[in-house]
């Protein structure tokens, strides 16, 4: 797991498949934040963080 530090305000994060499906989304209230990926099956996995109206994205590699 990993945590990143998120400016003190509601912030968007979506999981996605590489096949662009939502296999999850939740709204954080918190300066940081840990990925559960214990029930993913490996693979590489895309995650949107929108923090303050910016839509940041990165690949999650689950081995």
């Amino acid at each position: 797991m990993q945590s990143a530090p998120l400016i003190n305000t509601i912030t968007t994060n979506i999981k996605r498949n590489l096949l662009g499906q939502i296999l999850y989304s939740n709204n954080i209230e918190a300066t940081k934040t840990n990925i559960d990926v214990s029930n993913y099956e490996a693979g590489v996995y895309i995650v949107n963080v929108m923090i303050e109206g910016e839509v940041v994205t990165k690949k999650l590699f689950v081995h």
